[in-house]
């Protein structure tokens, strides 16, 4: 089987600041047996100036040192890895001091080498949101960097909720063909209530990412920040079961035959019957041979291919409609 895909469970801004509720969309996300929970790591003056419209409403985002390490802790007790979004030194300096798992560099933040670069030298796995950038853009712009094996490019399309067609989830085939020494995420924005709301990702887990990141709220009717492309905490958690279960049909991308394939392909296959009464020492021709099912044992030890016994001769008389076997061939 191929290797698990890391569920990130996406918080995001969707604790707005209140420490309860960042308790409870921990809490959700722990039972819902993701791999990874992230929060956005907000510090108002890392993201705008004072004067911008949102200065107001991102502080309010903030919370002390205490809550966040109170948080992680939780999160390494119940096993579920921690992340963040950082989006300057000081959330970097904080993110390293609470010792987390990984963090994910936005959009907002894509073209700020020098919060990458000491990203990468920082942390165990950096994620680097890469939506809106063509592949020859991204190739030129990763050559800036000092990369060991912990970078991943997240492709996901920017807008909440994402239209289906938006999605353009054959440009996740295209970043792992092009970036293979990298790892792979999709993160998805659909519409948290929408039928497709599972749907997109189970689709995404077939090109080949190792990593999904899903929104997760606590009720919509909340109407919480990021609550529009998240799952509620119970359908996040069918969500996780369904997507595992799915997850093993992906198989391996080496043809190895299983036992039951070949039981299968042993008992279905035609065998090789003589068409017309032959004497001892005739030479089997095509035109002496049919193919036709003959026994339902699973044993099945009769000849399926001509290829291997044509031109042989027979060693015993054979009337019409026998099976060959092998023994029946000098």
């Amino acid at each position: 089987m191929t290797q698990k895909i890391n569920i990130i469970a996406e918080i995001a801004q969707g604790f707005e600041g209140n420490k309860k509720l960042a308790d409870l969309l921990l809490n959700g996300s722990i039972n819902s047996g993701a791999d990874i929970v992230k929060f956005q790591l907000i510090y108002a003056h890392e993201l705008c100036i004072k004067e911008y419209k949102y200065f107001d409403f991102f502080k309010t985002l903030e919370m002390d040192y205490p809550v966040w390490e109170k948080l992680v802790k939780k999160a390494k007790k119940n096993k579920i890895k921690f992340y963040f979004d950082i989006f300057g030194t000081q959330s970097l300096k904080v993110a390293k001091k609470l010792n987390v798992d990984g963090v994910k560099i936005t959009t907002t933040d894509f073209y700020n080498k020098a919060l990458i670069q000491e990203a990468l030298n920082t942390f165990k796995n950096v994620i680097l949101s890469v939506a809106g950038t063509t592949i020859e853009e991204l190739d030129k712009y990763l050559s800036n960097f000092t990369i060991k094996d912990n970078l991943i490019l997240m492709y996901g399309f920017q807008s909440e909720p994402t239209q289906i067609k938006d999605n353009n989830l054959l440009r996740l085939k295209a970043l792992k063909k092009n970036f293979n020494k990298y790892k792979i995420g999709f993160m998805d924005h659909t519409d948290g209530n929408s039928e497709y709301a599972k749907l997109i990702p189970y689709v995404a887990m077939s090109t080949g990412i190792e990593y999904i990141e899903k929104h997760i709220t606590l009720d919509h009717k909340l109407k919480l920040e990021d609550h529009i492309s998240g799952l509620t905490a119970d359908v996040f958690y069918k969500f996780v079961i369904q997507f595992r279960q799915l997850e093993t049909s992906l198989g391996n991308e080496k043809i190895v035959i299983s036992n039951k394939e070949k039981i299968y392909k042993n008992l279905a296959a035609k065998n090789i019957i003589i068409n017309k009464d032959l004497k001892k020492g005739a030479q089997l021709k095509v035109k002496d041979l049919s193919l036709i099912r003959v026994t339902n044992d699973i044993k099945n030890s009769f000849i399926k291919n001509p290829d291997l016994i044509i031109n042989k001769k027979i060693n015993k008389n054979l009337k019409k409609n026998t099976p060959l076997k092998m023994k029946d061939l000098y």
